[in-house]
């Protein structure tokens, strides 16, 4: 174990950490007026998802890549994964939505694991099933299943996050999967088509959500997906982006000072998950905002590096993959906030509050830094 430590990869394991003590430092500062609790029980809670991310990477690291990938990259947990989303169908909906499992002292949101164990199953998956050029993947691969491997229960797991409704969690799952298929050596046109697909997927379901009324979804929520478009037209639904606006406005270059926000005072909702990143833009300004986008992207960037020196497709895939998700993540949430995409709920990474999402991406952090040790072991740089 020492000696894995000593092999760690700084340019990953130095990013996680500082993101991880800014990220208690601005839930502490943004849960300061919320009314479901104090600031001192965020900062615990917080402190201590960090701990249980930060032991899950010391587990990861004592791990065997190979037979992780054995153990997990089965149809069998793609089907347990998949019932544990459908019980969470029929339980209460938390802010209109499905998809929790309350537990004491914190939820459980399973659409976040889902993520990183569809990096690993698809990555798996394509690196013994390749796209060949001229004729793609074989109808037998995709849709029947076999003992080894199914890729057709993938696509009920997709209906179920659809149903609860979760735009923000299935447009990244969708993101993910179209970069893996490209990579895998995906033709152009099919590209096209599936990103066209979606496209028209994403301008229509809100639409869809709102008529049939899914689980309760209202033409509030078509409202708050569409308000990013002209947020004063809708004073309702686009009330949480105004207010985001006049936070970062308010900000400047360099804040109003640690603690000072104004619009977590009771304007923003939901100011240390959704929008903490208005409250730090509010708080410490626009240059520290992006010191902090800087650190997030130097972690992708180094996941990135390593995929592309790695020679085994299995690993190749599963880092792209787990830097997609980071870089998806970050541009749904931070979009949102700045009006140039939807709100839909998603978590800024290693910033906002919230366990399972905290300790999904230290798992996915876990991952590279396991892969890292992995190619230094056999001398590589």
């Amino acid at each position: 174990m020492i000696t894995k430590f000593k092999q760690l990869d700084w340019w990953i394991a130095g990013p996680y950490l500082i993101l991880s003590v800014i990220g208690i430092v601005m839930v502490f500062s943004a849960s300061s007026n919320m009314a479901s609790g104090s600031a001192m029980v965020y900062l615990l809670k917080q402190t201590a998802f960090v701990g249980v991310g930060i032991a899950a990477i010391v587990f990861l690291l004592s791990l065997n890549m190979q037979a992780l990938r054995r153990m997990i990259a089965t149809p069998t947990v793609v089907y347990l994964l998949g019932g544990v989303l459908l019980v969470t169908e029929f339980l209460p909906a938390v802010n209109g939505a499905h998809g929790w499992i309350p537990l004491p002292g914190f939820s459980l949101q399973p659409v976040e694991f889902f993520k990183v164990f569809l990096i690993i199953y698809i990555a798996d998956f394509m690196s013994k099933h390749p796209w060949q050029i001229g004729r793609g993947l074989t109808q037998q691969s995709l849709f029947q299943p076999s003992r080894n491997h199914a890729f057709w229960p993938i696509l009920g797991s997709f209906g179920l996050i659809f149903i609860y409704p979760d735009l923000g969690n299935l447009f990244i799952t969708g993101v993910i999967v179209l970069v893996l298929l490209l990579l895998s050596g995906m033709r152009r046109w099919w590209a096209f088509i599936v990103s066209a697909g979606a496209l028209i997927l994403g301008f229509l379901l809100p639409k869809v959500l709102a008529l049939l009324h899914l689980n309760g979804a209202s033409h509030y929520q078509l409202g708050r997906l569409t308000a990013f478009v002209n947020p004063w037209e809708n004073a309702d639904a686009g009330h949480q982006l105004i207010i985001a606006y006049y936070a970062i406005a308010h900000g400047g270059l360099f804040g109003v000072g640690l603690g000072n926000s104004i619009l977590k005072q009771g304007y923003l909702p939901e100011p240390n998950t959704d929008f903490i990143m208005a409250v730090m833009v509010e708080e410490l300004g626009a240059v520290l905002t992006t010191v902090v986008l800087l650190l997030e992207f130097l972690l992708i960037w180094r996941i990135m590096l390593l995929g592309i020196r790695q020679s085994q497709q299995f690993y190749r895939l599963l880092l792209f993959g787990l830097a997609t998700f980071l870089f998806v993540q970050i541009l749904v949430n931070f979009g949102g906030v700045l009006g140039i995409l939807p709100i839909t709920g998603v978590t800024f990474p290693f910033i906002s509050y919230g366990g399972s999402s905290f300790l999904v991406l230290s798992i996915a952090v876990g991952l590279a830094l396991n892969i890292s040790n992995r190619r230094k072991k056999v001398g590589g740089g």
